[in-house]
């Protein structure tokens, strides 16, 4: 009997003789295919600016750049309403502490003494929705850190406090800081204000202006929501910044504040060291089907944030050597499927210019229409408010993700390897084209479906 598990709670009841019906009706199946090109290596020149003044967002399909001031926002929250993230600008000098004497109720009694030990949670490094406020959970499935999921009303309601400090030495200002809650529309309530209460104000990040956006920013200096990302239009896959890594000092781990490169949300990039440039390009196809395949090992395509990292570069003592054998496969997905480039660093500035050298290269694209192996069908196609996927070679699903063209995980089914069919809400998504990725041990597949 085939067992249909349904995402976001919602029961679906189905006659098993319809699905033959179904299957018959789906448009496609699961399929990818390479296509070789030319490959033209291409060099860019990112710039962070003097002093890593900048953020700098880098399309690498395009090549098109966009920065935007560090200090433009202090604290960003999600813009997937199936997550919470909640994180701050620790680049911008803005940094949180965990109040320890009390939960929300004791906002108006808020007392910082001691507050230089107080626990002080940073933004991780590896899991994009993972901010320095999620950083607490208990062992309650329920509990995001900052506040606990309400099934009866879906919001996060907040039940902790915090101390904001902003800015740095004589210049430094401090706040106390309530998240109020994560409404289930997206929007994320907070209330902010001095120490000694004054200036008070509760303000909402609001989803309806995140522009597209991976997550929502506010900027506590001017008190408004800011845009930072580049549009949906122009898009982005890389971002050059500066991030606090665990650094070993006298055998103690204390934050070092590095540049380096993280990605945006749902950009997957597998990471080769030891590999010569040529290497990487006469041996793509291999390396892109072994990348698929390979998720634990150090040669695996990952969404994680700083898979690009800083670690292409060391300092000798007198200036940055960039490393000439760790070379990175970018997926980007496009609207008829992926393409796969090829990017390596040449050259590092340094805080004098902030400059970043690196040389790309079109390895292959990939259509969502094109014939590699028929592993899943997704049905119906175009779809309204349910989408299945089955498997139709007795391979078990391992992950199923639906990302927007400008590359945001919008849906992730919950999976069941001992189920033939998963099935996913996209009740929420607004009509138009979406990427559907599939997994199983073999690979990942990627097809684009038709929200109605």
């Amino acid at each position: 009997m085939i067992v249909v598990k349904v995402i976001l709670q919602q029961q679906f009841f189905y006659n098993p003789l319809d699905m033959k019906k179904l299957l018959f009706l789906a448009a496609s199946t699961m399929m990818l295919a390479g296509s070789v090109k030319s490959q033209t290596v291409i060099t860019d020149t990112v710039s962070m600016g003097p002093g890593y003044s900048n953020f700098a967002f880098f399309n690498v399909s395009s090549g098109v750049k966009n920065t935007m001031p560090i200090n433009s926002w202090h604290m960003s929250h999600t813009s997937n309403t199936r997550d919470n993230a909640l994180k701050f600008n620790h680049t911008g000098d803005a940094f949180v502490y965990l109040y320890p004497n009390g939960d929300n109720k004791a906002f108006a009694s808020f007392d910082t003494t001691g507050w230089q030990k107080w626990v002080k949670p940073y933004n991780d490094l590896v899991k994009h929705e993972e901010g320095a406020l999620n950083k607490q959970k208990s062992s309650n499935m329920w509990d995001f850190s900052w506040g606990v999921y309400d099934a009866a009303t879906h919001k996060v309601v907040g039940d902790s406090m915090y101390l904001i400090t902003l800015g740095k030495g004589q210049n430094m200002r401090f706040f106390k800081f309530m998240p109020v809650s994560q409404e289930s529309n997206g929007d994320f309530i907070f209330t902010i204000a001095e120490l000694n209460g004054s200036n008070a104000v509760t303000d909402t990040l609001k989803q309806s202006l995140a522009n597209g956006a991976t997550y929502k920013y506010f900027n506590f200096t001017t008190m408004k929501q800011a845009n930072v990302e580049p549009d949906a239009m122009e898009g982005w896959h890389l971002n050059f910044t500066r991030y606090y890594v665990p650094t070993l000092n006298q055998g103690v781990y204390i934050p070092y504040i590095t540049a380096g490169v993280e990605s945006k949300r749902g950009i997957r990039i597998a990471k080769f060291k030891g590999l010569a440039w040529s290497d990487l390009q006469s041996n793509h196809a291999q390396l892109i089907d072994d990348a698929n395949t390979d998720t634990t090992g150090g040669k695996g395509f990952r969404n994680e944030l700083t898979r690009v990292g800083h670690d292409w570069k060391t300092f000798n003592g007198q200036a940055f050597v960039v490393a000439d054998s760790m070379n990175y496969i970018v997926e980007v997905p496009t609207t008829s499927g992926k393409e796969f480039w090829g990017v390596r660093f040449i050259g590092f500035g340094g805080s004098s210019t902030g400059n970043v050298v690196l040389q790309r290269v079109l390895l292959t694209s990939l259509s969502s229409t094109e014939a590699l192996t028929k592993s899943f069908v997704i049905f119906p196609v175009p779809s309204n408010d349910q989408l299945f996927v089955k498997s139709i070679n007795n391979e078990p699903i391992l992950s199923i993700h639906v990302y927007g063209l400008d590359g945001r995980i919008l849906v992730s089914g919950d999976v069941d390897s001992n189920e033939e069919v998963t099935a996913l809400n996209i009740s929420n998504l607004k009509s138009g084209q979406y990427i559907v990725e599939v997994k199983n041990k073999n690979g990942v597949q990627s097809q684009i479906i038709n929200k109605l």
